[in-house]
């Protein structure tokens, strides 16, 4: 049972010490084999690596998050042309009957693709309800309120490798309370020549 498997790490005498623990941890201690004085001591866990397989399934804890591919004509995509470029509409909305303020949406992009630049503006946003834009190379961060009615982001990004490619599940959290959360699905594209 995950909840119930513990694993302690006991640090020696090494200013800097690395240790493995196992993902079915549920609870990690830190002990020390000699009692720490003024200033203490600084625990951080890092964890790194990406998901095996695509998510089937949505999560929705008080908020829905859903992307769309979308082509020239507004028609979902599967695969696309090298240097093509495609829309990508995002939606989300809360499921309680009020606004969430400070909430992150984080879209990753499909390896293989960039953001068109002239479609999407980094810093504080002109979309009506996101505050902040974040463009970074292998995703884009919109910081925003998101209202019970659905708030629609629109932008473009284009292939520029071939192959077939996963795309990720776009991600939207609030920043203060991280029950609440909404995972939408992941899928793949093709790029050809």
């Amino acid at each position: 049972d995950k909840a119930k498997h513990e694993q302690r790490l006991t640090s020696g005498t090494k200013l800097l010490q690395r240790a493995n623990f196992s993902g079915d941890a549920g609870t990690i201690r830190f002990l020390s084999a000699t009692p720490l004085t003024p200033p203490g001591a600084f625990f951080q866990i890092v964890e790194a690596g990406f998901d095996r397989q695509i998510s089937n399934k949505m999560v929705t804890d008080g908020l829905e998050v859903y992307r769309e591919l979308l082509d020239k004509s507004g028609k979902p995509v599967t695969s696309t042309h090298l240097g093509e470029v495609i829309a990508v509409r995002l939606r989300v909305r809360s499921l309680r009957p009020e606004s969430v303020t400070n909430v992150a949406v984080v879209d990753l992009l499909p390896g293989g693709f960039e953001v068109v630049g002239s479609s999407l503006s980094p810093g504080i946003s002109s979309i009506k309800g996101v505050d902040y834009v974040e463009v970074r190379e292998d995703r884009t961060v919109f910081f925003a309120t998101v209202p019970a009615e659905t708030l629609e982001i629109t932008y473009q990004i284009k292939s520029c490798n071939r192959g077939n490619f996963v795309v990720p599940p776009v991600f939207a959290e609030s920043m203060y309370d991280r029950n609440v959360k909404a995972r939408g699905l992941g899928g793949k594209i093709s790029v050809t020549k």
